[in-house]
C-alpha cells in the first residue's frame, strides 16, 4: 500500500511539473486579471468581509484564490510565481470548482509577480494570472524572525509543562484544541485536537487522548470508522446517562466535529460532513455517528460546531444532545443550524436557526455564527452570539459596536426570543469598540516590533464569547448565566498599507467576564479578569507601533466547577508585547458565599513562551480553544520548535494547596489541627479549602482529620496523602464532594 501511494505521488508530481513546462513554452491564452486574492479563513470569520484591499499579499501567509471554472469541478490545479527570470510551483493544499487554497512561501522577496492557475477539467484546460504584490522576507528579517521567535526564559509561576507525561505527543491537536474531564469521575480526562489538512488521512484516526489517572498518563484515542476521518472544530463533554435501563452509557464522553467523508472525498478534494464521536469512561475507542452528511457538491456542509448535553432535559426529562453548526446548502448559502439527538447520538433532528433579528426597524442586524452553547437547568439550550448593530452607519467618525446575545430556545427546541430587559428592549452585553467597517474582526498585531516584517502581520485572535450556566441544585446562583470575551480598547481604522496587512485591528485586548440571574435579560457589569497594569499607550498613524505597546489578552475559555466556581484561562502577551509570542495564564474565580466574586491574582500556565507560527496556516493556535474543564485541568500549545508549537500540554490550573494545611499558610504544623478543631467545636470561620483541612483524604472533614494530623506531626504516624510536603503544591487528586475554594 505504501509504494502504490508513493508511486502515484510521484507520477502525479511528475505530470504537475510537465504541464507548467508545457504552459510555459505553449502557454494557453490566459484570461487576465481573472483571480481574486483573500487571506484564508474558515466559514465562522466570514471570509468574505476579509478580502485584503491594502494592497499587498505577505509572505507566509495562506490565501484562497477564487476563479470560475463553470461550474465543473477541477480534475487537477496547479499554481505558479512568475517574474522576469524567476518562477516557483506553489502547493495547492486543497481546491473546489471555484477555490483554491495556498501558502506563499515564507523566505520569498517582496516584489511584484505574476499568479498563475492552470485548471484541468472534463471540459479541458483553462489558465488563468493575475498581478500580485508580495511582501516577502529579506535575510535580515528572517533574522529578526528568529531571534524574536527564540524560547525565551521568563520565570513561570510553577511552571508545570515538564511534568512527566504531561506532553501529549500528539503533534498539531494543539490547534483548535478542547479538554473536557467526566464529572463523576475526575480522573478520566479527554482532549481533543485539530488534524492538519495535510497529514495521512490514516493517522486523522489518532486525534484523541484520553488519561485514567487524573493526567498523570495519556493514552492514544481512536475512531474505528472506515467511511470518514475525523477533522477539526471539535467540542467535547464528559456525560452521566441517569437511566437505569442503559447503565452500560452511564458514563460516557461525547465528541463532536468536523469530518472528512472518505466515501466522496479525498484530501486533495475534501468533503466535509458533521460527526458525533462517543466513547465508554476508561476506554479509549470512540466509535462515531454522523449528525450531518456531507455533500457531493460541497467542500464543507458543517463547520465550527459546538455541543451541549442535559441528562433530564424537558418536556420528557430524558437525556438530550445538541449540536450547533455553520451548515451549507448546495448552492453554498450558509446558515446557522441546530442538531438535536434523544437517543444518546443514533439520530439527529435539525432545524435552521434564523440568522435574523429586528433589534432596529431601519436595519438588519445580521446575527453571526454560534460561539459557544451551554443548557439552562431544565435542559432547553442557550447559545451565545456574536452581533453588530448601527449598520446604516457608512462614516468611520461614527464607528459601529457589537453586543453578544443569549439566544433561548423551548423545549421545542425552537428559539423563543432574544434576551429582553423588564422594559421589554432587546438586552445584551455592548462592547464599548469602535471600528468599521466591522468592527467584529478578530485582528491583532502579530508583534509590535520597531522595525521589520514583523509589526505588519495580522494574527487572528478568539475573541469568544464562552458562556456557561450554574445547574447546581441548592446553589445560591442556581441558573446564573456567566460570559467570557475579549475585547481592544480601541479598533485601529485603516492604518496605511506600509503598516499592517489588514484594513483594520484591534489594540489592547482585555478579557472580562459578566453575568446574569435572570437568563440574559440584564447582565452585571464586566468585570476585566486580567490583571496586568492598565495601559494607556496608543499607536497612532506616525506612530503603529510604539514603545513600551499594551499587550493582548485573547483566547478566553471558561468552565463551572461542582462548587460553582469559575475556572478562566486566556492567551497573555504581558510579558513581551513586541515579540511574536503568547504565554497562558489561567485565573480562578470564586463564588464567595460572604462577596459577589472573588477573583485569584493570574497564573501563568506555561513555563517556555510559545511562539505564534506565521509560516502556517495563520491561524495558530486556533479559531477556537476550549483550555480548561471543570476541574480546572487545561490543555495549552507548548513545545516550539522552528517557531512554532509542535504539541499540546495538560496542567492542573486549579486551586493548588497542601494537604492539612487548614489554615491556608502554606505549611503542616499544630495551628492546622487547631484551626480545624476551631472550626468544628468553636465557631470559628471555615477553612477556605475542605480539600486541604481533610487530612486522612477520606471525603469529609471531622474530628479524625486533626487526630490523623497530630498523629503525624508528633507521634510517627502515617504520612498526609498527596499533594503534602513531598510533593508540593497541587490539586485534589481524589474525586470527593469538599472542593476548594482558593
Amino acid at each position: 500500500m505504501y509504494k502504490k501511494r508513493l508511486f502515484l505521488i510521484l507520477i502525479t508530481n511528475l505530470l504537475l511539473s510537465l504541464s507548467i513546462v508545457l504552459y510555459q513554452s505553449q502557454p494557453v491564452k490566459a484570461v487576465e486579471n481573472s483571480l481574486t486574492i483573500k487571506y484564508y479563513v474558515p466559514f465562522t470569520f466570514k471570509s468574505d468581509v476579509y478580502e485584503n484591499t491594502n494592497g499587498a499579499v505577505f509572505a507566509g501567509r495562506t490565501i484562497k484564490v477564487n476563479f470560475s471554472n463553470g461550474g465543473e469541478s477541477p480534475s487537477s490545479v496547479v499554481a505558479y510565481l512568475s517574474k522576469e527570470g524567476f518562477w516557483q510551483q506553489l502547493t495547492v493544499e486543497r481546491f473546489s470548482k471555484n477555490y483554491l487554497i495556498t501558502t506563499l512561501p515564507l523566505e520569498i522577496l517582496t516584489g511584484e509577480y505574476t499568479l498563475n492557475v492552470i485548471i484541468s477539467s472534463f471540459l479541458g484546460n483553462q489558465s488563468y494570472r493575475t498581478p500580485i504584490n508580495i511582501e516577502g522576507y529579506t535575510q535580515e528579517e528572517l533574522n529578526e524572525l528568529a531571534r524574536s521567535h527564540g524560547d525565551g526564559g521568563g520565570a513561570a509561576v510553577e511552571p508545570l509543562d515538564d511534568s512527566p507525561g504531561v506532553r501529549l505527543d500528539c503533534g498539531g491537536c494543539y490547534n483548535n484544541a478542547v479538554i473536557a474531564t467526566h464529572p463523576q469521575d475526575s480522573q478520566n480526562i479527554l482532549v481533543v485536537g485539530y488534524l492538519n489538512q495535510r497529514t495521512d488521512i490514516e493517522q486523522s484516526k489518532d486525534v484523541f487522548r484520553v488519561s485514567h489517572d487524573g493526567g498523570q498518563h495519556w493514552l492514544s484515542g481512536s475512531h474505528p470508522d472506515g467511511n470518514f476521518s475525523y477533522y477539526n472544530y471539535p467540542d467535547a463533554l464528559g456525560i452521566t446517562n441517569p437511566n437505569p435501563n442503559r447503565p452500560e452509557e452511564a458514563n460516557s464522553f461525547l465528541i463532536s466535529g468536523q469530518i472528512l467523508d472518505q466515501v466522496i472525498g479525498t484530501l486533495d478534494n475534501p468533503k466535509f460532513g458533521g460527526g458525533l464521536f462517543k466513547g465508554f469512561v476508561g476506554q479509549s475507542e470512540f466509535p462515531g455517528t454522523i449528525f450531518q452528511a456531507a455533500d457531493v457538491n460541497q467542500t464543507a456542509t458543517a463547520e465550527f460546531i459546538r455541543l451541549a448535553y442535559h441528562p433530564q432535559a424537558i418536556p420528557e426529562n430524558k437525556p438530550k444532545i445538541y449540536i450547533t453548526a455553520g451548515t451549507f446548502d448546495s448552492q453554498q448559502n450558509s446558515t446557522n443550524s441546530l442538531f438535536i439527538s434523544k437517543d444518546q447520538g443514533q439520530n439527529f433532528t435539525k432545524k435552521p436557526i434564523d440568522p435574523h433579528f429586528d433589534l432596529n426597524p431601519d436595519h438588519d442586524p445580521d446575527i453571526w455564527t454560534v460561539r459557544s452553547v451551554d443548557t439552562s437547568p431544565d435542559g432547553t439550550l442557550r447559545a451565545a452570539v456574536l452581533s453588530r448593530f448601527d449598520l446604516t452607519q457608512d462614516d468611520p467618525t461614527k464607528p459601529n459596536k457589537a453586543k453578544f446575545y443569549l439566544l433561548r430556545f423551548d423545549s421545542n427546541d425552537d428559539l423563543r426570543t432574544l434576551t429582553t430587559d423588564k422594559q421589554g428592549n432587546t438586552s445584551g452585553i455592548e462592547m464599548q469598540q469602535g471600528g468599521y467597517p466591522d468592527i467584529r474582526i478578530p485582528f491583532a498585531r502579530l508583534a509590535y516590533a520597531t522595525t521589520g516584517f514583523l509589526s505588519k502581520i495580522a494574527w487572528n485572535v478568539w475573541v469568544g464569547p464562552d458562556i456557561a450556566v450554574n445547574k447546581i441544585q441548592g446553589h445560591k446562583h442556581f441558573g446564573r448565566v456567566y460570559v467570557v470575551w475579549a475585547e481592544p480598547s480601541e479598533v485601529i481604522y485603516r492604518p496605511l498599507p506600509s503598516q499592517f496587512q489588514q484594513t483594520n485591528y484591534g489594540y489592547n485586548y482585555d478579557v472580562y467576564l459578566a453575568f446574569s440571574d435572570d437568563d440574559g435579560a440584564n447582565w452585571s457589569t464586566k468585570q476585566k479578569v486580567n490583571d496586568d497594569p492598565e495601559c494607556t499607550v496608543s499607536p497612532t498613524p506616525e506612530n503603529p507601533t510604539p514603545p513600551n505597546p499594551c499587550p493582548d489578552q485573547v483566547f478566553p475559555s471558561t468552565a463551572l466547577d461542582k462548587d460553582g466556581n469559575l475556572h478562566i484561562t486566556f492567551l497573555d502577551r504581558r510579558e513581551d508585547p513586541a515579540a511574536a509570542k503568547y504565554d497562558v495564564y489561567y485565573t480562578f474565580v470564586r463564588d464567595s458565599p460572604d462577596k459577589e466574586l472573588e477573583f485569584s491574582l493570574n497564573k501563568r500556565i506555561n513555563q517556555n513562551h510559545i511562539s505564534i507560527n506565521i509560516g502556517g496556516i495563520g491561524f495558530d493556535p486556533g479559531v477556537y480553544l476550549k483550555m480548561v474543564s471543570p476541574t480546572g485541568h487545561i490543555v495549552y500549545p507548548c513545545k516550539t520548535v522552528n517557531n512554532s508549537p509542535t504539541d499540546a500540554c495538560v496542567a492542573g490550573g486549579g486551586p493548588q494547596f497542601l494537604r492539612g494545611d487548614s489554615n491556608n499558610d502554606r505549611k503542616v504544623d499544630i495551628s492546622d489541627a487547631i484551626s480545624t478543631l476551631g472550626w468544628l467545636f468553636l465557631g470559628k470561620d471555615e477553612p477556605r479549602c475542605l480539600d486541604a483541612a481533610d487530612a486522612n483524604d477520606d471525603g469529609k472533614v471531622d474530628i479524625s482529620d486533626a487526630i490523623f494530623e497530630l498523629g503525624f506531626l508528633f507521634l510517627g504516624g502515617k504520612a498526609i496523602p498527596p499533594p503534602n510536603k513531598d510533593t508540593g503544591l497541587g490539586p485534589d487528586p481524589t474525586d470527593d464532594p469538599l472542593g476548594c475554594n482558593l
